[in-house]
Protein backbone atom coordinates (compact mmCIF):
# COMPACT_ATOMS: atom_id res chain seq x y z
CA UNK A 1 0.00 0.00 0.00
CA UNK A 2 0.75 4.26 -0.63
CA UNK A 3 2.95 5.22 2.69
CA UNK A 4 1.10 6.95 5.38
CA UNK A 5 0.60 10.09 4.84
CA UNK A 6 3.69 13.27 5.31
CA UNK A 7 5.61 9.72 5.72
CA UNK A 8 8.57 8.84 3.38
CA UNK A 9 9.11 4.85 2.22
CA UNK A 10 12.76 4.45 2.06
CA UNK A 11 12.43 2.02 -0.96
CA UNK A 12 15.07 1.18 -3.23
CA UNK A 13 13.85 3.45 -5.99
CA UNK A 14 13.92 6.22 -3.22
CA UNK A 15 17.45 5.40 -1.98
CA UNK A 16 19.04 5.32 -5.87
CA UNK A 17 17.21 8.88 -6.23
CA UNK A 18 19.14 10.12 -3.48
CA UNK A 19 22.23 12.41 -5.29
CA UNK A 20 25.76 12.10 -4.75
CA UNK A 21 26.98 14.56 -1.80
CA UNK A 22 29.19 17.50 -2.83
CA UNK A 23 32.15 19.67 -1.41
CA UNK A 24 28.95 22.33 0.06
CA UNK A 25 26.72 19.24 1.05
CA UNK A 26 30.12 17.85 3.20
CA UNK A 27 30.59 21.37 4.99
CA UNK A 28 26.74 22.08 5.76
CA UNK A 29 26.99 18.72 7.24
CA UNK A 30 30.65 19.25 9.10
CA UNK A 31 29.41 22.33 10.43
CA UNK A 32 26.54 20.76 11.76
CA UNK A 33 23.83 22.86 9.87
CA UNK A 34 22.60 19.60 7.86
CA UNK A 35 21.55 16.25 8.68
CA UNK A 36 20.51 14.72 4.95
CA UNK A 37 20.05 11.42 3.05
CA UNK A 38 22.54 12.73 0.78
CA UNK A 39 25.23 12.58 3.77
CA UNK A 40 24.34 9.39 4.91
CA UNK A 41 24.07 7.85 1.35
CA UNK A 42 28.24 8.93 1.16
CA UNK A 43 28.86 7.95 4.81
CA UNK A 44 29.84 11.34 5.83
CA UNK A 45 28.44 10.07 9.45
CA UNK A 46 30.24 8.09 12.08
CA UNK A 47 28.99 4.84 13.29
CA UNK A 48 27.63 5.22 16.80
CA UNK A 49 27.47 2.07 18.75
CA UNK A 50 23.67 2.25 19.25
CA UNK A 51 22.97 1.63 16.15
CA UNK A 52 23.46 -2.11 16.40
CA UNK A 53 21.36 -1.98 19.07
CA UNK A 54 18.58 0.23 18.15
CA UNK A 55 18.97 -2.07 14.88
CA UNK A 56 18.27 -5.23 16.86
CA UNK A 57 15.34 -4.31 18.80
CA UNK A 58 13.71 -2.98 16.06
CA UNK A 59 13.43 -6.33 14.37
CA UNK A 60 13.19 -8.24 17.29
CA UNK A 61 10.59 -10.14 18.93
CA UNK A 62 7.95 -8.20 20.84
CA UNK A 63 6.03 -9.51 23.57
CA UNK A 64 2.31 -9.80 23.42
CA UNK A 65 -0.09 -6.77 23.47
CA UNK A 66 2.90 -4.45 23.31
CA UNK A 67 4.56 -2.66 20.37
CA UNK A 68 8.15 -1.93 20.32
CA UNK A 69 9.41 1.69 20.98
CA UNK A 70 12.65 2.62 20.57
CA UNK A 71 13.14 6.01 22.08
CA UNK A 72 16.50 7.88 22.00
CA UNK A 73 16.92 11.24 24.12
CA UNK A 74 19.95 13.35 24.49
CA UNK A 75 20.61 16.99 23.94
CA UNK A 76 20.40 19.20 21.01
CA UNK A 77 23.31 18.91 18.71
CA UNK A 78 24.66 15.37 19.58
CA UNK A 79 23.73 13.73 16.66
CA UNK A 80 19.95 12.07 16.86
CA UNK A 81 18.90 13.25 13.66
CA UNK A 82 21.46 11.76 12.25
CA UNK A 83 21.85 8.44 14.23
CA UNK A 84 18.27 8.00 13.06
CA UNK A 85 19.11 8.54 9.47
CA UNK A 86 21.71 5.91 9.43
CA UNK A 87 19.60 3.38 11.42
CA UNK A 88 16.84 3.78 9.03
CA UNK A 89 18.78 3.58 6.46
CA UNK A 90 20.51 0.77 7.03
CA UNK A 91 17.13 -1.10 7.79
CA UNK A 92 15.68 -0.14 4.28
CA UNK A 93 19.61 -1.63 2.72
CA UNK A 94 18.43 -4.71 4.77
CA UNK A 95 15.26 -4.94 3.40
CA UNK A 96 12.94 -3.72 6.13
CA UNK A 97 9.85 -1.35 5.08
CA UNK A 98 10.82 2.06 6.88
CA UNK A 99 9.23 4.92 7.13
CA UNK A 100 10.86 8.53 8.02
CA UNK A 101 8.06 11.29 8.90
CA UNK A 102 8.68 14.62 7.53
CA UNK A 103 8.70 17.62 9.22
CA UNK A 104 5.84 18.76 10.60
CA UNK A 105 3.78 15.71 10.25
CA UNK A 106 2.01 13.87 12.98
CA UNK A 107 1.99 10.21 13.59
CA UNK A 108 0.89 7.70 10.75
CA UNK A 109 -2.60 8.20 9.53
CA UNK A 110 -2.59 4.12 8.69
CA UNK A 111 -0.99 0.95 9.46
CA UNK A 112 1.24 -0.20 6.06
CA UNK A 113 0.38 -4.42 6.93
CA UNK A 114 2.95 -7.27 5.21
CA UNK A 115 1.09 -10.73 4.46
CA UNK A 116 4.84 -12.48 6.39
CA UNK A 117 4.02 -12.88 9.62
CA UNK A 118 8.12 -11.83 10.22
CA UNK A 119 7.78 -8.61 8.53
CA UNK A 120 8.19 -5.27 10.36
CA UNK A 121 7.24 -2.25 9.03
CA UNK A 122 9.78 0.69 11.34
CA UNK A 123 8.13 4.09 11.87
CA UNK A 124 10.94 7.01 12.27
CA UNK A 125 10.41 9.89 13.77
CA UNK A 126 12.53 12.64 15.24
CA UNK A 127 11.14 15.82 17.63
CA UNK A 128 8.93 13.16 19.31
CA UNK A 129 7.65 15.03 21.85
CA UNK A 130 5.31 16.98 19.18
CA UNK A 131 3.50 13.63 18.53
CA UNK A 132 0.84 14.30 21.39
CA UNK A 133 -1.60 11.22 18.72
CA UNK A 134 1.41 8.42 19.56
CA UNK A 135 -0.24 7.21 22.73
CA UNK A 136 -3.94 7.07 20.98
CA UNK A 137 -1.87 5.12 17.75
CA UNK A 138 -0.27 2.38 20.31
CA UNK A 139 -2.85 1.56 22.29
CA UNK A 140 -5.07 0.76 18.98
CA UNK A 141 -1.70 -1.29 17.73
CA UNK A 142 -1.50 -3.12 20.52
CA UNK A 143 -5.05 -3.68 20.45
CA UNK A 144 -5.50 -4.82 17.41
CA UNK A 145 -2.49 -7.13 17.61
CA UNK A 146 -0.48 -5.21 14.92
CA UNK A 147 2.75 -5.97 16.76
CA UNK A 148 4.80 -5.72 13.71
CA UNK A 149 4.82 -1.99 13.34
CA UNK A 150 7.58 -0.35 15.35
CA UNK A 151 8.79 3.04 16.50
CA UNK A 152 12.39 4.21 16.25
CA UNK A 153 11.47 7.75 18.01
CA UNK A 154 14.23 10.89 18.92
CA UNK A 155 13.64 13.81 21.48
CA UNK A 156 15.28 16.13 23.53
CA UNK A 157 15.48 15.19 26.97
CA UNK A 158 14.06 18.14 28.67
CA UNK A 159 11.55 18.79 26.15
CA UNK A 160 10.06 14.97 25.90
CA UNK A 161 10.13 15.16 30.07
CA UNK A 162 8.30 18.05 29.58
CA UNK A 163 5.73 16.37 27.14
CA UNK A 164 3.28 13.93 29.50
CA UNK A 165 3.78 11.94 26.44
CA UNK A 166 6.08 9.49 28.25
CA UNK A 167 3.44 7.71 30.99
CA UNK A 168 1.44 7.83 28.23
CA UNK A 169 2.99 5.28 26.01
CA UNK A 170 4.28 3.15 28.33
CA UNK A 171 1.29 0.75 29.21
CA UNK A 172 1.36 -0.35 25.36
CA UNK A 173 5.09 0.00 24.67
CA UNK A 174 7.75 -2.72 24.84
CA UNK A 175 10.40 0.38 25.12
CA UNK A 176 14.40 0.69 24.43
CA UNK A 177 15.51 4.14 26.11
CA UNK A 178 18.92 5.01 25.16
CA UNK A 179 20.49 8.37 25.86
CA UNK A 180 22.80 9.89 23.18
CA UNK A 181 25.41 11.25 25.19
CA UNK A 182 28.94 12.55 24.39
CA UNK A 183 31.05 10.34 21.75
CA UNK A 184 33.41 7.69 23.53
CA UNK A 185 36.89 7.05 22.68
CA UNK A 186 35.72 4.87 19.42
CA UNK A 187 33.37 7.10 17.99
CA UNK A 188 35.26 9.69 18.75
CA UNK A 189 38.05 8.19 16.30
CA UNK A 190 35.42 7.03 13.62
CA UNK A 191 34.31 10.99 13.50
CA UNK A 192 38.20 12.51 13.10
CA UNK A 193 38.68 10.17 10.84
CA UNK A 194 36.05 10.99 8.23
CA UNK A 195 37.00 14.63 9.01
CA UNK A 196 40.44 14.02 7.94
CA UNK A 197 39.46 12.04 4.68
CA UNK A 198 37.27 15.15 3.76
CA UNK A 199 40.21 17.55 4.94
CA UNK A 200 38.63 19.48 7.40
CA UNK A 201 40.47 18.62 10.73
CA UNK A 202 42.93 21.38 11.99
CA UNK A 203 46.14 22.73 10.31
CA UNK A 204 48.71 20.31 11.83
CA UNK A 205 46.74 17.90 13.79
CA UNK A 206 46.30 14.26 13.40
CA UNK A 207 44.06 11.79 13.96
CA UNK A 208 45.09 10.66 16.72
CA UNK A 209 45.79 14.19 18.07
CA UNK A 210 42.24 15.08 17.40
CA UNK A 211 39.94 11.76 18.55
CA UNK A 212 41.99 12.60 21.96
CA UNK A 213 41.26 16.18 22.23
CA UNK A 214 37.23 14.95 21.23
CA UNK A 215 37.34 12.85 23.49
CA UNK A 216 38.62 14.91 26.37
CA UNK A 217 36.59 17.89 25.84
CA UNK A 218 33.15 19.17 27.09
CA UNK A 219 30.54 20.77 25.13
CA UNK A 220 27.96 18.89 22.53
CA UNK A 221 29.29 16.91 19.88
CA UNK A 222 28.93 19.58 17.26
CA UNK A 223 31.06 22.47 19.75
CA UNK A 224 33.88 19.09 19.96
CA UNK A 225 34.04 18.79 15.91
CA UNK A 226 34.24 22.54 15.76
CA UNK A 227 37.20 22.04 17.76
CA UNK A 228 38.58 19.03 15.96
CA UNK A 229 38.31 21.52 12.73
CA UNK A 230 39.94 24.88 14.60
CA UNK A 231 37.17 26.72 13.84
CA UNK A 232 34.70 28.90 16.05
CA UNK A 233 32.20 26.82 18.47
CA UNK A 234 28.93 28.23 18.49
CA UNK A 235 29.09 29.23 22.34
CA UNK A 236 31.86 31.32 20.95
CA UNK A 237 30.36 32.62 17.93
CA UNK A 238 27.39 33.87 20.52
CA UNK A 239 29.94 35.46 22.79
CA UNK A 240 31.61 37.16 20.28
CA UNK A 241 28.57 39.13 19.09
CA UNK A 242 27.18 39.72 22.30
CA UNK A 243 30.55 41.28 22.77
CA UNK A 244 30.50 43.47 20.04
CA UNK A 245 27.42 45.34 20.89
CA UNK A 246 29.16 47.39 22.87
CA UNK A 247 27.31 49.65 25.43
CA UNK A 248 25.36 51.26 22.59
CA UNK A 249 21.91 52.78 23.07
CA UNK A 250 20.42 49.91 21.87
CA UNK A 251 22.77 47.34 23.49
CA UNK A 252 20.71 46.56 26.03
CA UNK A 253 17.80 45.81 24.12
CA UNK A 254 19.55 43.87 22.05
CA UNK A 255 20.57 41.86 24.58
CA UNK A 256 17.67 41.00 26.49
CA UNK A 257 16.26 40.01 22.61
CA UNK A 258 19.00 37.38 22.57
CA UNK A 259 18.59 36.28 25.65
CA UNK A 260 14.52 35.95 25.34
CA UNK A 261 15.38 34.11 22.12
CA UNK A 262 17.50 31.73 23.71
CA UNK A 263 15.63 31.08 26.46
CA UNK A 264 12.42 30.38 24.49
CA UNK A 265 14.53 27.85 22.13
CA UNK A 266 15.93 26.12 25.24
CA UNK A 267 12.83 25.56 27.14
CA UNK A 268 9.90 26.16 24.45
CA UNK A 269 7.12 28.28 23.79
CA UNK A 270 5.48 27.54 27.28
CA UNK A 271 7.70 30.28 28.82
Amino acid sequence: GNPPGDFTELTGEFRAAVAAADEVLFDRFDRGDSSSWEAIKAGADATRTLAPELKAFLTGSVEADKVAVALVRGVEGEGKTTLLRRVAWDLAEEGRRVFWREFGAGVPDRYVPEEAEDAVAVFVADDAETLDNLPTLLRNLAETGQGKARFLIAADTDEWDRSGLDHRIRQYSQMLEPTLGAPDETECRAITEGLSRRGRLADGVSVDQAAGTMSAAEGHLMDRIAGARGVETVRQAVARRVEALGDGADAELLRRAYLAVAMVHRFGMSL
